[in-house]
């Protein structure tokens, strides 16, 4: 039987789910055209007032923007927040900045009420996932991150006992190794960990002769950085035993998402954030179950609202009742725009990670290998140029290995392939995740 921490808003008929996005939605295009002047320019330059917009389909008329746009904005005024802060910086009591992942950082303000509403976010997830009282957690990952405002304080609502390693990348071995032997002695039952550390530890218990089963298998995982491809999460039950989870979203406006015990998409909450996809190349919303760019408006955030922010990332949402009993929606975040690879001759318009990392989980050797896109010129790719590690433990001929990758994927892709060989410390990191494109482009 599922349980909900909030039974009355997970579970709230979807009419009435849209009435109170459509109020709060009125209230925050009030807010920001009074109170940020990047919004009160960007609704002055498309003849909009707050009066023109009281519902999801006047919220069309609303000029799609991102992160680059505030970056300039931040530039050409000096302010590093873009102008995009709605209350007084005094009031923005917690700060934090974007991890970096499309590029420069940019500032993250929360007040009070907004510190409330990312820990209701965060207990309603924990607490659907089964995190109970008394449980003993274990933080791997970076430990400045937005999420960690309300990740942090949920753990203390619950009344769970935490352990936080500290560690920022999966190239921290020498933490890890110490963290592995605390959480080893305390019996950690829930970890929350970035899926390349969890694939850094389980590596590194084996090369211990540990059994990663004998330190894993009662805990319940959420796994963040990246989603979990099918064979990977098959992969971490079997190698580690346990219950494992998918977690991801946007740092920017917390749009916090999780899977439930359904494990069918991951649910955002919608009395909080209103989801559309939109075609990236036209800009038009689409319908659910289709592939677009994933853009959000923040309903309740006070500090620093977005509306109709642009992500980046590409994927898919689907608004119908999940078998949990959940009303609210669940998204797939399959890859960044900058992550799809067109390469010449592919059976497939794009290439991605989530693609390559399936392929890469068909092999023993390549269980728990870490990769890279290289991107060696602009426009599609004569090749698919991938830096790659690969487990030596179960590899006899490492050439061999490289052979069968690029003829396996040239026959699944229908593309020409160039595998390298390389240390995890080769690959580029972003904090606590594989940065998947290496692009060569931008030093020519």
């Amino acid at each position: 039987m599922v349980e909900f921490w909030n039974p009355r808003i997970e579970t709230l008929p979807k009419k009435e789910l849209i009435e109170i996005q459509e109020k709060l939605l009125r209230v925050q295009i009030n807010r920001i055209y009074h109170r940020s002047p990047y919004y009160h320019k960007i609704m002055e330059e498309a003849s909009l007032k707050p009066a023109d917009i009281r519902n999801f389909d006047d919220l069309m008329k609303f000029p799609i923007n991102n992160k680059d746009q505030i970056r300039e904005n931040r530039n050409k005024t000096g302010d590093p927040w873009g102008q995009t802060l709605c209350v007084e910086e005094i009031f923005s009591i917690e700060n934090r900045i974007s991890t970096g992942t499309s590029g420069d950082s940019t500032y993250i303000g929360f007040t009070n009420t907004d510190i409330k509403n990312i820990t209701e976010m965060f207990c309603r997830h924990l607490w659907g996932i089964g995190v109970r009282p008394g449980m003993t957690t274990a933080l791997m990952t970076i430990p400045w991150h937005a999420y960690l405002v309300g990740l942090n304080r949920a753990f203390d609502q619950l009344g769970l006992k935490r352990w936080g390693t500290g560690f920022p990348s999966p190239l921290d071995v020498g933490r890890m190794i110490d963290a592995i032997d605390f959480f080893r002695r305390d019996e950690t039952s829930y970890s929350y960990s970035a899926v390349d550390a969890s694939l850094a530890v389980e590596q590194i218990l084996k090369d211990r002769g540990i059994n990663p089963k004998d330190y894993m298998s009662e805990r319940i995982t959420t796994h963040t950085g990246d989603i979990m491809t099918p064979k990977l999460r098959k992969h971490f039950l079997d190698e580690l035993g346990g219950a494992h989870y998918s977690h991801g979203g946007l740092g920017d406006l917390w749009w916090v998402l999780n899977e439930c015990q359904a494990m069918n998409g991951l649910h955002w909450w919608e009395d909080m954030i209103y989801t559309e996809v939109l075609d990236a190349n036209t800009g038009e919303r689409i319908a659910p179950g289709e592939l677009g760019e994933l853009t959000l408006t923040g309903l309740i955030h006070e500090a620093m609202p977005l509306v109709r922010f642009a992500t980046d990332d590409i994927g898919k949402i689907e608004i119908e009742k999940c078998d949990c009993g959940r009303t609210h929606g669940r998204a797939w975040q399959i890859t960044r725009r900058k992550y799809l690879m067109t390469v010449k001759g592919a059976k497939q318009k794009h290439i991605t990670p989530f693609d390559i990392e399936e392929y890469f989980k068909t092999m023993p050797e390549m269980y728990t290998s870490q990769f890279s896109f290289v991107k060696d010129k602009k426009g599609e790719l004569d090749q698919l140029w991938i830096k790659t590690t690969y487990d030596a433990t179960s590899t006899k001929d490492p050439e061999e290995l490289r052979q069968k990758l690029e003829q396996g994927i040239e026959k699944e892709f229908g593309v020409k392939a160039k595998i390298e060989f390389v240390t995890l410390g080769e690959l580029p990191i972003i904090f606590h995740k594989i940065d998947r494109v290496i692009d060569m482009t931008k030093e020519k």
